[in-house]
C-alpha cells in the first residue's frame, strides 16, 4: 500500500464461531465466548496483515484492474495439505472497481472521462451517508465554515454541518470524520444527491488535498489515487440506474397495500422537482434546513417575508396534495431565539423551546398564515420532539391564534419521536393532535441511548432494533384504534415496509431517491 499505515481498530468481540460439532441444515457454526485476552487483541497480526496485503495485491497485478476483495483466514482442507498445517487466506469474492481518472488539463463538463488504473490505491471504509459513485479531486478543510471549496471538489472535512453545504460552489462529493447516517448534515446531502461518507476516523490526515478519490457513497468506500491536479469542471457522477418505473400517484393498490400511501420529504427549493415523483405530497417539509440560507437574516420582518416565499413554492408545487411543514425544532439556530445551546440532542429544542422564546414560532405561524391567505388549503402543521402535552397545549393555543384552524382541512399533528408519546397518545389526542408522524431518528437514538450522530455508536443505532420496532407497531395500532393518522418518517427497508402494511400504516415519507425503490419494493409485495 505505498507508503501509508494500514489503519487498524480493535472493537469489542465478545464471541467467535467456529463449525459446529454436529452441523445441521440449519446451523453449520457455533458460537462460543472469547477469552478477555482474545478480546483485546486485534484479528490479524502484522505477519497476517502482510500475507493479505501480498495476496491482494498479486491478485491486482494479474487481473490488472482495481479489485474489492472479501476474505477468510481458515485451516486447509485435510486432504490438501499436511496435517496441522498453518491456516491460510482465501478470497471468497472478488468484484471489480470502477476508477475514473481525470487528465490534468481542462475538458468540457459533459466529456466522458477515461478510465485508468491509479498508482497504488488505498481504499478506506466509512459509513454510508448518500448514495452514489464520484471520482474528483480532494479538497481538506479542518475548520468550521464559511471556506472556499473548488466546484467539482470531493469536500473532506471533521464533519457534516448542514450550513456547510449552503453558499458553496457545487461539490462532488463529502467525507467525513464524525457524523453518522441519520445526522442533518447527511439527510441534506442525500436531498441534495451529493454522494457522502461519514465516520472515516482521520480521514482529513489520511487525505491531501489534490489527491484523487473515488468515493463510493452506497458501500461507504473511497479508494485514494496520486493525482495532485484539481479539475477545473464538474466530475462526471455514476448514478444508479433503473429500467422501472413509478406507478403514478393515484395508481390503486390491492388489498395487501390499499390506504398507504408515499410521501416525500423535502427541504430545499431545488428539489421541487420531486412534485412530479409519484407521490401523494409532502410528508416531511423539514423547516430547520429550509431554513439555512436565511439562519444570520437581522431582519425578523424580512425574514417572514421570505420563509413565506419559500413555503409558498412548496405548497404550489404539490397542490393539491399535502405539504406538511415541520416547525424548528430548535437544534440549528439557537443564536436566532437567543438560546445557547451546549447539547443539541438533548437540550433545549423542540417545542419545549417555543414556551422558553415562542418569537420564532410565532413568525412561522405568521408565514404560515401568509400561505393559506395566498389561497393555498393544502397545508399541514406537525410539531417537532414534543415531550409533553403540556407542550402541544401551548403550542395549539398559539396555532388557534395565528388563524391557521380557520381553514376547514388545516391539520395539526406531532412527531412521534420522544418515547413518552408511546404511553401518552390518548391524552394528546384529547387534547388535539389529528395526527402523528413517527420519527425513527430520534425514536431511534432515545429508546437506544445511542446518539445518531456518534459514528462509533453506528452498530447500536438500529431502526430495525426490536424494542423500535415495537415501539412503531404500538404507536401504528394506537393511532388506529384513536383513529387518527399514522405516518413514518425516516429511512425504510422492504422489511419495514412490509411490516407498515401489515400493521396498516397511513403513509411512509422518503427521501426522493428512495420513492421509486419504494414503490418497487411494494410491487413485489402484490405479486
Amino acid at each position: 500500500l505505498g507508503d501509508r499505515a494500514i489503519a487498524q481498530k480493535i472493537v469489542a468481540k465478545p464471541y467467535a464461531y467456529q463449525i459446529a460439532t454436529v452441523p445441521s441444515p440449519s446451523a453449520y457454526l457455533e458460537r462460543c465466548p472469547t477469552s478477555p485476552a482474545q478480546q483485546g487483541e486485534p484479528v490479524l497480526n502484522p505477519a497476517r496483515i502482510a500475507q493479505l496485503v501480498q495476496l491482494t495485491q498479486d491478485a491486482i497485478a494479474s487481473l490488472e484492474t482495481p479489485l474489492q476483495f472479501e476474505w477468510m483466514l481458515c485451516q486447509p482442507p485435510l486432504d490438501s495439505e499436511p496435517k496441522h498445517s498453518e491456516p491460510k487466506f482465501y478470497l471468497t469474492q472478488v468484484t471489480p472497481q470502477l476508477t475514473i481518472a481525470y487528465s490534468p488539463s481542462p475538458k468540457p463538463a459533459t466529456q466522458r472521462a477515461t478510465q485508468t488504473i491509479p498508482e497504488n490505491p488505498v481504499l478506506l471504509s466509512g459509513i454510508p451517508a448518500s448514495g452514489g459513485v464520484v471520482s474528483a479531486s480532494a479538497w481538506v478543510v479542518s475548520t468550521q465554515p464559511p471556506f472556499e471549496v473548488p466546484s467539482g471538489a470531493i469536500l473532506v472535512a471533521p464533519q457534516i454541518l448542514p450550513e456547510m453545504l449552503v453558499g458553496l460552489n457545487p461539490i462532488a462529493g463529502i467525507l467525513t470524520e464524525q457524523g453518522g447516517a441519520t445526522s442533518h448534515g447527511a439527510i441534506l446531502a442525500r436531498e441534495l444527491g451529493i454522494p457522502a461518507i461519514v465516520g472515516l476516523a482521520n480521514a482529513t490526515k489520511l487525505i491531501r488535498s489534490g489527491e484523487s478519490l473515488l468515493l463510493d457513497g452506497d458501500r461507504g468506500q473511497v479508494q485514494i489515487g496520486q493525482s495532485k491536479q484539481l479539475p477545473k469542471h464538474l466530475p462526471e457522477r455514476l448514478p444508479k440506474q433503473s429500467s422501472e418505473r413509478s406507478p403514478a400517484p393515484n395508481q390503486p393498490l390491492d388489498s395487501k397495500t390499499a390506504g398507504m400511501q408515499i410521501f416525500v420529504s423535502l427541504s430545499q427549493t431545488t428539489s421541487l422537482t420531486a412534485a412530479e415523483l409519484a407521490v401523494s405530497g409532502v410528508g416531511l417539509l423539514r423547516s430547520d434546513l429550509l431554513l439555512l440560507d436565511l439562519a444570520n437574516h437581522p431582519d425578523r420582518q424580512q425574514l417572514e417575508v421570505e420563509l413565506t416565499a419559500k413555503i409558498q413554492q412548496f405548497v404550489a408545487a404539490f397542490a393539491p396534495r399535502p405539504v406538511f411543514y415541520r416547525s424548528l425544532d430548535g437544534r440549528s439556530f439557537q443564536h436566532l431565539d437567543k438560546l445557547p445551546e451546549t447539547n443539541p440532542a438533548l437540550g433545549v429544542r423542540g417545542t419545549f423551546s417555543y414556551q422558553v422564546n415562542p418569537a420564532l414560532f410565532e413568525l412561522e405561524l405568521r408565514a404560515l398564515r401568509r400561505v393559506q391567505q395566498q389561497g393555498y388549503d393544502n397545508l399541514r402543521l406537525i410539531l417537532p420532539f414534543v415531550r409533553t402535552v403540556e407542550e402541544f397545549s401551548f403550542c395549539r393555543q398559539r396555532v388557534i391564534q395565528a388563524g391557521l384552524t380557520q381553514v376547514a382541512v388545516f391539520r395539526l399533528w406531532i412527531m412521534a419521536e420522544v418515547p413518552s408519546v408511546l404511553l401518552l397518545l390518548p391524552d394528546y389526542v384529547n387534547a388535539g393532535v389529528q395526527g402523528i408522524a413517527i420519527g425513527t431518528n430520534d425514536l431511534t437514538q432515545l429508546l437506544l441511548g445511542a446518539d445518531r450522530d456518534h459514528p462509533q455508536l453506528a452498530s447500536v443505532f438500529t431502526p430495525q432494533h426490536p424494542a423500535v420496532l415495537r415501539a412503531i407497531e404500538l404507536l401504528v395500532q394506537t393511532a388506529k384504534q384513536l383513529n387518527i393518522p399514522c405516518h413514518l418518517c425516516g429511512q425504510s427497508t422492504p422489511a419495514l415496509i412490509e411490516a407498515l402494511i401489515q400493521w396498516g400504516i397511513d403513509g411512509i415519507s422518503v427521501e426522493p431517491n428512495q420513492v421509486e425503490e419504494t414503490w418497487n419494493t411494494i410491487s413485489k409485495l402484490r405479486d
